[in-house]
């Protein structure tokens, strides 16, 4: 770093208008921070100025600091300099709007492993995410520590991963009988009408939360934890 003689601006007018212009430049910066930070239709706590009247008085102000020290230095303002620095916001004005009407991108997907237990109980008529449906010990389907709450987060994960896995190629079906009846499959539902459609959807729900509210031959809830159907000791933090 080179160290060199400064001494101040020797003109008094000059140097009291540069320290002016600085002054108010530093004025206009902290109404404009402020009006980032608080936003610009909103008022000083205080005197309660609005920082829309705020910004446009320190923007006179400092334009016209700017003006008397262009008087006292005999500099000429630089139209050009000035029309090429306008059209350059201008240009990115446009691209800002042109980007905010933009569609927005599809927000990620994500599988709302709650929304599954939600189902169950909406179905069971309880609307209640503390009512037993899962287990007798298991107080509610919130609690985090639960081996089966663990178990739902995994599938949902599992789930999570297959929707965004890339699509698989198309493989080429080799029974007959497999593509018959799903090419009968397909017309079928393709005469089927919306109502129709619907009341398929529904049965096939109720059918889904029945085999997971149903209790096994032992009277658990889910056979996965239940001892006799798996025929071992409980595992370390089964419910029991």
């Amino acid at each position: 770093m080179s160290i060199t003689l400064w001494k101040p601006e020797p003109n008094v007018l000059i140097h009291q208008a540069l320290g002016k212009a600085c002054e108010e430049a530093s004025e206009l910066a902290n109404i404009l921070a402020r009006c980032l930070i608080q936003g610009l239709d909103q008022s000083e706590p205080v005197s309660g100025k609005s920082n829309r009247k705020a910004l446009s008085d320190e923007i006179a102000d400092l334009d016209a600091a700017v003006q008397w020290l262009r008087e006292l230095t005999g500099e000429e303002y630089d139209e050009e300099r000035a029309d090429r620095k306008l059209n350059g916001f201008r240009q990115w004005q446009r691209m800002l709007e042109a980007d905010m009407s933009a569609p927005s991108p599809a927000p990620n997907v994500m599988w709302p492993t709650e929304a599954i237990c939600r189902l169950i109980h909406d179905h069971a008529g309880t609307k209640s995410p503390d009512e037993p449906l899962h287990h007798p010990a298991q107080k509610s389907w919130e609690e985090p520590t639960l081996v089966r709450w663990q178990q739902w987060e995994g599938l949902v994960e599992e789930l999570h991963e297959l929707v965004h896995a890339p699509a698989p190629q198309p493989r080429k079906r080799e029974s007959p009988r497999l593509e018959r009846l799903l090419a009968a499959a397909k017309a079928q539902i393709e005469k089927m009408t919306e109502a129709e459609i619907d009341a398929m959807l529904a049965a096939q729900r109720e059918s889904w939360v029945r085999g997971m509210t149903t209790t096994c031959e032992h009277g658990v809830l889910d056979f996965e934890q239940c001892c006799d159907c798996r025929k071992t000791r409980p595992l370390s933090g089964d419910i029991t």
